[in-house]
């Protein structure tokens, strides 16, 4: 064997571990939370109820920088077919991680959990609902910016997103 040849690709394993290294501990920006009403939104193309429009919500949001979490009310299976789907099946048909999908509990709806989250990760709400009933335990739902509405038609989205910031 050749020691300067393995010298060399010595140094070149060493240099590429040391680059990655470098390249893996740069410090990245916090995800830009968006919470998504899925429930809601499931229902923004001709008002039925559709996963695809669903999906391009979040295509769209991922495509403007967002990081989309979605909460669904427990029944979005029977509104969507004839049986129970768990969060991981919701996320599979959404092309999201399962980690980013989530079932209201039994005979809750799923308002106060996108709400509670949305405080909790200081995120805007994409829905066309103005949670007027979760006003009082969720003063925020009334500050400008919260609540993002939206529209499908033909399949294009349009949100009302508030101006990006420079």
């Amino acid at each position: 064997m050749d020691l300067p040849l393995i010298l060399t690709a010595l140094f070149v394993a060493f240099g590429l571990l040391a680059l990655g290294s470098v390249w893996l501990a740069r410090p990245r920006a916090p995800p830009n939370w968006i919470v998504v009403d899925g429930s809601n939104v499931l229902y923004w193309d001709q008002n039925l109820p559709d996963m695809t429009t669903v999906a391009r919500v979040i295509r769209h949001l991922e495509a403007e920088g967002f990081a989309p979490v979605v909460w669904f009310d427990r029944n979005v299976g029977y509104r969507i077919g004839d049986r129970f789907l768990k969060e991981v099946d919701l996320a599979e048909r959404l092309t999201l991680r399962k980690s980013r999908v989530f079932l209201a509990g039994k005979d809750t709806p799923a308002d106060p959990w996108v709400l509670a989250q949305a405080r909790d990760l200081k995120a805007m709400i994409v829905t066309n609902d103005r949670y007027r009933d979760w006003a009082e335990a969720h003063p925020e739902v009334q500050e400008p910016g919260l609540l993002i509405r939206g529209r499908v038609l033909g399949g294009a989205v349009t949100l009302d997103l508030p101006p990006r910031q420079t």
